[in-house]
């Protein structure tokens, strides 16, 4: 299904920019996924990153990072629950061979493996000296998770890692795009983790509508954790960690943001206020994409690659990110942290044989995504 062909064409696609925050309604027929303990509605099918099957069947050194199945990446992507948690595209179960004998022959004095077998499924464990790790597969797909021990671990809750990996192999369930479980379970992509609401997570998923693949959605629920003393003041608060990602998103570090007096405005994000910034983003043609040597500071490159945009001499593509800080004197409250992002990436649809969106059908879209974000309820 096409979304812009099918009369999903929003009304406030032209319209300008204060009136977009007015028209905060998502269209009810719009798909909704799970992320984390929150739910966020997309305008059709989408593909959602995972670890690559190159990772988890290279042997050896694996590469790290979460990408969509044709290898673009999605860096900010992050599954925490119990552990940190990894996700396969789905294996023949000759795959899964191969990676269970790779790691069942993987030599280390400090590891020790222990065989163990799921309620529906199978795997092993192994523990080391600084850490333990899961792994199970499950539906066709391997889920992983690892943790370090207590005194390796900067999260301060945590104390019993073999305890918490006993508790990831119990109430580990597979899912399908879309299965919305308990409000208490923690999602990631294709699963969840049965909880009673209180364990912490760290949930950010990037997904791209199957239609459009120029679009790329990425949200994030987290339990609400304060910045570190050490982070500089501008880049504070939910306004400073929108300013801080349209500061250095992309390789040419030149993105001109929306508005002239202030760039930064008000929005809804699960029933919290945070702060939004659109911005226009300048991709990397030879000469521009930061790899070269330059004699140059970064605010004499920011300020040249400003002025290309000006001048029309790059390819141009337009983002979304908002921002809500929590505060973590109120977790009992279910404060949390939330991120949103939509951008466009022209060349993923041009290459498909596909029309990219425009920037009003990129903003539009933004908006009704955002206001469908909420804490999933029974």
């Amino acid at each position: 299904m096409n979304w812009i062909a099918s009369g999903l064409i929003f009304t406030t696609a032209l319209l300008g920019l204060n009136a977009y925050a007015k028209e905060e309604v998502t269209p009810t027929d719009w798909k909704t996924e799970c992320v984390g303990r929150y739910q966020i509605s997309v305008p059709g099918d989408v593909e959602v990153a995972t670890q690559s099957k190159r990772y988890f069947l290279k042997g050896g050194i694996r590469p790290s990072g979460v990408t969509f199945n044709n290898g673009d990446s999605a860096s900010r992507s992050d599954f925490f629950a119990l552990g940190s948690i990894e996700v396969s595209p789905v294996l023949e179960a000759s795959e899964y061979a191969k990676y269970k004998s790779e790691e069942l022959n993987f030599k280390n004095p400090q590891m020790k493996l222990v065989t163990t077998r799921h309620p529906t499924g199978e795997g092993f464990n192994r523990d080391w000296t600084r850490g333990i790790s899961a792994t199970l597969f499950e539906a066709g797909r391997i889920y992983k998770m690892k943790a370090p021990m207590a005194d390796e671990d900067p999260l301060p809750y945590r104390t019993n890692v073999k305890a918490a990996r006993d508790a990831f192999i119990k109430n580990l369930a597979t899912r399908k795009t879309f299965e919305l479980p308990s409000p208490t379970d923690i999602c990631f992509p294709f699963g969840y983790i049965k909880g009673d609401g209180k364990e912490f997570r760290m949930i950010g998923v990037a997904m791209r509508l199957l239609d459009h693949p120029d679009v790329e959605i990425f949200f994030k629920d987290m339990e609400a954790r304060n910045q570190e003393d050490s982070v500089a003041s501008q880049f504070r608060g939910s306004r400073g960690q929108v300013e801080f990602f349209w500061s250095y998103y992309g390789p040419t570090l030149g993105n001109k943001l929306d508005g002239v007096l202030d760039h930064y405005r008000s929005i809804k994000l699960g029933g919290y206020t945070g702060q939004y910034a659109f911005a226009t983003i300048a991709r990397p043609v030879p000469g521009n994409d930061g790899d070269e040597e330059r004699e140059e500071s970064d605010s004499e490159r920011k300020a040249r690659i400003k002025k290309d945009i000006a001048d029309g001499n790059v390819p141009l593509d337009y983002g979304f990110m908002a921002y809500y800080q929590g505060d973590e004197t109120k977790v009992k409250t279910n404060e949390p942290n939330l991120m949103l992002y939509v951008i466009r990436t022209a060349s993923r649809a041009v290459a498909a044989g596909k029309q990219p969106v425009t920037e009003a059908e990129l903003k539009a879209m933004a908006f009704q995504i955002a206001a469908s974000i909420k804490r999933r309820t029974d």
